[in-house]
């Protein structure tokens, strides 16, 4: 019952107040009045006020060919669990060219890995020198990877280690074989009798 009672009053207080409200003719609005919003923000992309415009310079240099990181610089692979593998690449080359790179095999932890090639892609001409070797602790060895392909195409093959006899790691190499093109020979048209005379 106090709870009901409660309640009603408390109906009635705020009845009161909309009546006095209403008897003062206060317009009573849910939304913010116009005159009280903000205006609206205009796009820093806009030019500004005072008419300057901001620009930003880029400077090419049309002598440079983009190439892909992987031609230029040596990668590196990192004898440790869930690595990414690296992509040794050798950019273009034409049929019986030879190129070198360098693939970095880095040791992160103290004590010395063993490591040992399982896959090798010497079908698609490709070379190293040593499939079984040490890299100590702290330290790298750098294995030298040879390509001196036969045939045209596009070449991305797949080289695996086997460390310590426990995991595998791996590392791609890749690379694109295109003959010089040739120079079309001139095509001579003989015709044989010549015009009739009448």
């Amino acid at each position: 019952m106090a709870c009901s009672e409660q309640s009603s009053s408390q109906n009635q207080v705020i009845e009161d107040m909309w009546n006095a409200l209403d008897s003062q003719n206060i317009p009573i609005s849910t939304s913010t009045p116009s005159s009280v919003r903000r205006k609206s923000r205009k796009s820093w992309f806009e030019t500004n006020p005072k008419g300057k415009k901001f620009e930003i310079a880029v400077e090419k240099n049309p002598t440079l060919k983009p190439s892909r990181k992987s031609d230029v610089e040596d990668e590196v692979l990192l004898l440790t669990h869930f690595t990414n593998p690296p992509k040794v690449g050798f950019n273009k080359l034409k049929p019986s060219g030879k190129k070198t790179r360098t693939l970095i095999i880095k040791n992160p932890h103290e004590y010395d890995q063993q490591v040992k090639i399982e896959k090798f892609p010497h079908k698609k001409y490709f070379s190293t020198d040593l499939y079984e070797f040490v890299v100590e602790g702290n330290s790298s060895y750098r294995m030298v990877i040879t390509w001196t392909p036969a045939e045209e195409g596009n070449f991305r093959e797949m080289i695996l280690f086997l460390v310590d006899g426990v995991y595998r790691v791996q590392a791609f190499v890749f690379g694109t074989v295109e003959a010089s093109p040739q120079k079309k020979k001139p095509v001579c048209i003989f015709i044989r009798g010549g015009p009739k005379e009448s």
